[in-house]
């Protein structure tokens, strides 16, 4: 048997304090009552007998509880299985479009957060980007560093008004190890009309593309300090989806998916049928028989 917190059994050591304390203390109270009634006192309510026994027993079973005792068995070895995924956000000036409340970015943060909290088992590196890509985290398994950095996210700083998904690409391809690599892309997919140029790299390169869709069919307005948007003609901007990226995840071996109810859920489950897993980490654990359950049934 073994004690996983050895240290307190040093409280030991002030269990015959007590006693001694408690010894002094009965002398006292001989000094303050009537010897004959004192002795009918201790007599009736077995005072020394069996509540100073009592009280030193109950403390240090306590104690050993504390200590937690313990058997140990053998060592239990966990395999943790994944692939390193990268996720990037699209911060360009078209994610500020409100055609989904409160606007794309928000909406695609949301739908950020959603997925890493689904998906317990993959490492997730967290790219940002525009006409260029910005690296906000190597593969971690930290959610907790990602939450943070999801929200730190904002869209005050940037003044592009296009994306560049070469850029990206190229960057998953250096921060991504593994053979075949994932990207999940959170976009309303820019302005561009063909991608041939982005296929033909993914799939030199084995990046399979899933791109969650962040913006409707119908699109709205964008808007600059306040006021709307209007081209070299006269006529106003209108930032839609862009279903023209589909075919940029439809030749890559990736899927595309349309915000909307249960998307996460649908990404995960699509993601999980068609990635091969590997190894990511193995350790070990102690495996012990708890057994300071037994000194508090005492």
């Amino acid at each position: 048997m073994n004690f996983l917190y050895i240290e307190f059994l040093t409280l030991l050591l002030f269990i015959p304090m007590i006693y001694l304390y408690l010894k002094r203390y009965k002398k006292k109270l001989e000094t303050q009552f009537d010897k004959t009634y004192f002795n009918r006192l201790l007599h009736r309510d077995n005072f020394l007998k069996y509540r100073v026994f009592g009280l030193l027993i109950s403390l240090i079973l306590l104690i050993f509880t504390l200590a937690r005792p313990v058997i140990e068995k053998d060592n239990l070895n966990i395999k943790n299985y994944g692939v390193d995924v990268a996720i990037a956000i699209d911060i360009s000036a078209s994610m500020r479009a409100n055609d989904l409340k409160p606007n794309r970015f928000e909406i695609a943060k949301e739908k950020l957060k959603e997925l890493i909290t689904l998906d317990i088992t993959n490492r997730f590196a967290l790219l940002a980007y525009t006409t260029n890509t910005l690296v906000i985290s190597p593969p971690t398994e930290d959610r907790e560093l990602l939450y943070y950095l999801f929200d730190s996210l904002n869209l005050n700083s940037v003044v592009s008004k296009g994306s560049n998904l070469m850029s990206l690409l190229k960057k998953v391809n250096k921060l991504i190890k593994t053979k075949d690599k994932i990207l999940i892309l959170f976009s309303d997919g820019g302005n561009k009309k063909y991608f041939d140029r982005e296929i033909s790299y993914a799939k030199e390169n084995n990046i399979k593309v899933f791109i969650l869709g962040i913006a409707t069919n119908r699109g709205t307005t964008l808007k600059e300090k306040d006021k709307n948007l209007i081209d070299k003609n006269g006529n106003l901007v209108i930032s839609s989806l862009n279903n023209n990226i589909k075919a940029l995840a439809k030749s890559t071996g990736g899927e595309f998916i349309k915000v909307g109810f249960g998307d996460i859920r649908n990404l995960h489950r699509n993601l999980r049928t068609m990635i091969d897993k590997r190894l990511l980490r193995e350790s070990e654990i102690k495996d012990y028989i708890e057994l300071f359950y037994i000194f508090i049934i005492i």
